[in-house]
């Protein structure tokens, strides 16, 4: 009986996997129709930009949606939870995005310049990489804070850098997920792509769960 009902969370949990998957390629889908679309330059660099703006906001409802036991594996329930969620996020999260794109964008420019034209790359090379793998770490706790509280623009950039610096453990393991993500794509894309993004946001919500006890005092956890 307890067989049973292992195999059966799992199958359920699974299936919710591949629902948020869904839920996320919808709410990102003008950025999946260009890339599919349009060849990605410097002169259409703006409009993917633009497009993108619903990355972010989606992630947050992706752990919204992931972390609510309530709607279980009900797809009608799920869908109006998750884009709620969605419309919640992206009134600040639109910002977020922006952000971090811009930021990546510009350490990678940075990155690709500093092997090309500097003699003394190899120096620059390992930092620039570490500030990009910093700042892919601090969406990632941005993304899990607002999945949790109301917090506006500012607070979430505060407190993600603070959950960022003391804990170095999680964000540790954090870098383990993505390089994770990046061997199952380059393995197995085509069954990666199914359930790789909402794997790794269902397994970031279970591995911070209770380290988000010590936030709960200072803003407004969602229901």
């Amino acid at each position: 009986m307890h067989r049973r009902n292992i195999i059966y969370t799992g199958i359920q949990i699974a299936w919710r996997l591949i629902l948020g998957n869904i839920f996320l390629l919808i709410s990102n889908l003008i950025l999946c129709i260009l890339s599919f679309n349009l060849k990605f330059t410097l002169l259409t660099s703006l409009v993917y930009l633009i497009a993108s703006i619903t990355i972010f906001p989606s992630l947050v409802a992706l752990v919204s949606y992931l972390k609510n036991d309530e709607v279980g594996d009900k797809v009608i329930a799920g869908a109006k939870y998750y884009f709620k969620a969605f419309s919640s996020a992206f009134k600040t999260g639109w910002i977020n995005s922006l952000m971090y794109e811009i930021i990546i964008i510009f350490l990678l420019l940075d990155l690709v310049s500093a092997n090309k034209l500097m003699k003394n790359g190899q120096f620059f090379m390992p930092m620039l990489t570490l500030l990009i793998v910093l700042s892919i770490i601090h969406a990632m706790w941005n993304i899990l804070i607002q999945s949790y509280f109301y917090v506006d623009f500012k607070n979430s950039i505060i407190f993600a850098t603070r959950l960022l610096i003391r804990k170095p453990l999680l964000s540790l393991l954090m870098i383990v997920l993505i390089f994770g993500d990046y061997v199952s794509l380059k393995i197995f894309p085509q069954y990666a792509i199914l359930f790789i993004i909402p794997l790794t946001a269902y397994v970031l919500w279970k591995i911070t769960q209770k380290d988000f006890d010590d936030l709960k005092e200072k803003v407004v956890i969602k229901n």
